[in-house]
Formats: C-alpha cells, sequence, structure tokens
C-alpha cells in the first residue's frame, strides 16, 4: 500500500551574472552572510559556463520562502546591482511514487542532503519536462515547459544528460 504525506521541500534555483568591475567572490561572500544573517538554508554556486555567473539555490518545505525571505535579499547593495538570468532560473518540488520505504527521507531529507554533500563539490541542473497526457495537453506543454519544469541535481553516483539550462558549479553553502 502506497504511503501519504502532505509535506514536499520545493527548491528554486536562481542564476544572476555580477557586474563587470565588481568582485565576483566578494559578492559571494555577501550573499552568503546575508542567507546567515537571514537563516535561509541555501548553497551558492559559482557558475562553471560563465565567469562572473554566480547562482543561489534555496529550498523549503513553504514555498512563500522565495518571496518573503530570499527576494528581499536582493533589494541592498551589492546584491541588487546583479544582473538575474531568467532564463536559467527554475523551481521545483520534491515528489515519489509512495512506495519509498521512508518516505519522509526521499521527499525531505535526501535531497538536501545531496546539495549540502561537501563531497560532492558539484552540480548539473537542468530542466525536467513531464509527460501530458492529451495530444492538446502536449502541444500546450511544449510552448510552456520552463513553467511545469521541475529542479534535479545529478550527484557522482547518478551522472545525466544535460538539457540548454544545465550549468555546473562549486558550492559554498550555508549550513554549518
Amino acid at each position: 500500500e502506497p504511503q501519504l504525506m502532505d509535506r514536499r521541500l520545493f527548491m528554486q534555483l536562481l542564476v544572476f551574472q555580477v557586474p563587470t568591475g565588481a568582485s565576483v567572490a566578494a559578492n559571494q561572500e555577501a550573499l552568503l552572510s546575508a542567507l546567515k544573517e537571514a537563516d535561509i538554508p541555501a548553497v551558492i554556486y559559482a557558475d562553471a559556463n560563465d565567469p562572473r555567473g554566480v547562482a543561489l539555490l534555496t529550498f523549503s518545505e513553504d514555498p512563500a520562502l522565495f518571496v518573503d525571505s530570499v527576494r528581499p535579499l536582493f533589494e541592498a547593495t551589492p546584491l541588487r546591482d546583479w544582473t538575474l538570468r531568467p532564463e536559467l532560473t527554475m523551481i521545483g518540488r520534491t515528489y515519489s511514487s509512495g512506495y519509498e520505504q521512508d518516505l519522509e527521507f526521499w521527499l525531505l531529507d535526501r535531497p538536501q542532503q545531496t546539495v549540502l554533500n561537501p563531497e560532492w563539490n558539484w552540480a548539473v541542473w537542468y530542466p525536467l519536462r513531464r509527460t501530458s497526457s492529451s495530444k492538446e495537453e502536449r502541444r500546450a506543454a511544449s510552448s510552456v515547459s520552463t513553467r511545469r519544469s521541475g529542479a534535479r541535481t545529478a550527484s557522482r553516483t547518478s551522472r545525466t544528460t544535460c538539457g540548454s539550462l544545465a550549468m555546473a558549479s562549486t558550492p559554498m553553502t550555508t549550513s554549518s
């Protein structure tokens, strides 16, 4: 019999470009300090595809965190000068079949352990596209596939192929 659980972990990946002339390292440190001060669980990535690129992965059971706590961080200097790269932004939530032995672990704990694991100092992010059931839904989904995308990460034990929104990176975590 499948297990049921109303809790999910939501994850948001925001990708930015630090302005030319500004120190990328200093800007990453400013973001890290702001995240720690606001007690927001996160991983900061250096974008391997853009020497001025910085990505921020935040996660919570409450998706309101992204608007209520993360968004205001980018109203202060130096973060307000960063350029958002919306074509690389992703949001998703965990899901399961219900037949996992420890549903809470798979939905809440494992995703956090994966992104916060210091042994896995890189990640590849790509949009997950779901298959629609009807011809009309498939046609509509093809025009808005990024709105229906979920975020997944590839680990050393589970490599994946990358789509056009992929990035590889080295994390700086806000957890102790």
